[in-house]
């Protein structure tokens, strides 16, 4: 799957249009790519990531915690204004119904109290992907929950970046970030993108998955949000990764 690398890797991966990209980083300073369909096919792995960051809800909110501890932390990191582009999951009943979203909604909002926005609803057909690797005890490695603005603000001294990723502004930040850490970054970015189709892969997902790659790679140190973490109903740990990038 990543041919080009030669020794201990780590991967970023975030969601796309028609799946999955990821993004591996190994120890020489080799990169590669993949897309792909669904997270299972990372069961195909001949090698194990050291570790594996994921721009997904993994652990889930129940009625006992409606509102998952780890969110609102992220939220804290991206305040004032930030705080916008971290949404709460949904809870399993919802994404297990496999429903119109009115229904899914509905769902929600029995079990937790809380409506689902309709960006949510879009992405629960990947985050049931995720839920079931993260309780199938063969998935050979653990997916990490990771958040991209929450990597870039902790590169940029903990502070957050107002320009958003879709603009070429926004762009323009999140590559220098990244070259701060890693100089083949932007390269690394643009060639990506010149072999992958729009249609398929979003300019902003190749960010994405490049910016958790290199915070799984470079990172210094990193805490989960809540530390320690917390566990839902299937005893899987909601929290999410901030790197350490920078020692005072």
């Amino acid at each position: 799957m990543f041919p080009t690398l030669k020794s201990t890797f780590s991967l970023g991966i975030d969601g796309c249009r028609s799946g999955w990209i990821a993004i591996a980083i190994d120890s020489q300073g080799n990169w590669g790519f993949t897309h792909l369909r669904e997270l299972a096919e990372f069961k195909t792995l001949t090698s194990t990531p050291q570790q594996a960051w994921v721009d997904i809800p993994i652990g889930l909110p129940h009625p006992g915690c409606p509102r998952r501890e780890a969110d609102r932390l992220a939220r804290q990191h991206l305040r004032p204004r930030g705080s916008s582009r971290v949404f709460n999951p949904p809870c399993r009943e919802a994404i297990e119904a496999g429903l119109r979203f009115d229904q899914a909604n509905a769902i929600n909002k029995t079990v937790l109290g809380l409506g689902l926005s309709v960006q949510t609803f879009n992405i629960i057909p990947k985050i049931r992907e995720a839920d079931h690797w993260a309780r199938d005890p063969t998935s050979p490695f653990p997916l990490l929950e990771a958040h991209p603005e929450v990597v870039f603000a902790a590169a940029n001294h903990d502070r957050w970046i107002v320009e958003n990723k879709k603009t070429e502004a926004g762009k323009r930040i999140r590559y220098a970030l990244m070259e701060a850490l890693w100089p083949l970054a932007p390269s690394v970015a643009d060639e990506i993108a010149a072999s992958t189709q729009r249609k398929l892969v979003a300019v902003d997902d190749i960010v994405d998955a490049l910016g958790l790659a290199i915070a799984a790679h470079f990172h210094l140190q990193s805490k989960p949000l809540p530390n320690p973490p917390v566990c839902d109903q299937k005893g899987i740990r909601m929290a999410i990764r901030k790197p350490v990038f920078y020692l005072n």
